[in-house]
């Protein structure tokens, strides 16, 4: 088994080269960690944060013995092997995430390279390990891509019904496919929810609406009002594909917002793989936070950068 600097290493090195659980998770089953470890674990608790995570699954893997020591050879292998950390890039504070996430591994690899010189061969061909780690990743961007595919067949259906329950099914698998623990539409006594999801510590309830004309305070108001009959730890997500009047908007301004607001052209750069869908909830929450305007704009993102 590896001496203590290296297990606080490695457990360093978890938490810093992957922001998200989630992100975590697929990395862990890429590596072949055993699925006991991973199942036992709260992903979807809020109150279980990554760092209390990763802690359990190392010491899960030491518990066990020599069965653990090679799945943590393989957690140390496959940290040392990722190829660049431009997932963290697009995150808020980017430059300085992947500057730890960096600093990290690397000290992982001096701890790893003098204990055992036989570990890690610096300069070999990408492993088998690597390419489960890419296609792993490469499997969630597939499914963005079909997930895109899909939101063009819907822009080409005549039928506002058929495509306005289409596009809840759309919404339920791209909160799946970003692990937000999703459910379908449900009806309470007086009420019909679109969905729901988790994101965080938060429970959201979601609106999504594919009219014609941009709405207006009343559509956005209403919802709003389910939401705030629910728990306090409850949002709404509105998502409307032809977005909000202004006059809506401007009505909705000034009192504590419980629900932030999505529309169309957010959508399209998440599609487009310009900005995870999990960043952009964190930075509409913040920004209706700070502000009591509860519509950030995702291209709002990208004006530092211009």
């Amino acid at each position: 088994m590896y001496p203590p600097e290296i297990i606080h290493a490695l457990k360093d090195a978890l938490k810093t080269a992957y922001w998200y659980k989630s992100d975590l998770r697929l990395f862990l089953q890429a590596c072949e960690v055993p699925h006991g470890v991973i199942a036992t674990q709260a992903w979807h608790d809020p109150q279980e944060y990554k760092v209390k995570i990763v802690s359990k699954v190392i010491d899960d893997l030491i518990a066990q013995g020599d069965a653990g020591l090679g799945a943590m050879r393989r957690l140390i292998k496959g940290l040392l092997g990722i190829p660049s950390f431009r997932h963290l890039e697009v995150l808020e504070d980017g430059p300085s995430k992947v500057s730890n996430a960096r600093q990290s591994v690397e000290h992982l690899r001096e701890l790893v390279l003098a204990h055992d010189s036989e570990l890690i061969v610096e300069k070999e061909a990408r492993s088998v390990l690597q390419d489960k780690i890419v296609r792993a990743f490469d499997k969630r961007t597939e499914e963005i891509e079909r997930l895109r595919a899909r939101f063009f067949e819907l822009v080409a259906l005549d039928d506002p019904n058929k495509r306005g329950i289409y596009f809840e099914k759309f919404l339920y698998d791209l909160f799946l496919a970003h692990d937000l623990n999703p459910r379908g539409s449900f009806r309470i006594v007086g009420e019909q929810i679109d969905g729901a999801f988790e994101f965080e510590s938060t429970q959201f309830l979601l609106e999504a609406k594919w009219v014609k004309n941009p709405l207006g305070s009343s559509e956005i108001g209403s919802f709003a009002q389910k939401v705030e009959r629910k728990l306090n730890n409850t949002l709404g997500l509105f998502v409307s594909l032809n977005g909000f009047t202004g006059e809506g908007l401007q009505a909705i301004r000034g009192s504590r917002p419980c629900t932030i607001l999505m529309d169309g052209q957010d959508l399209a750069i998440v599609l487009q793989g310009f900005l995870d869908l999990r960043e952009l909830l964190k930075r509409k929450i913040r920004y209706a936070a700070q502000t009591g305007n509860p519509f950030f704009r995702a291209s709002e993102a990208f004006r530092d950068e211009a």
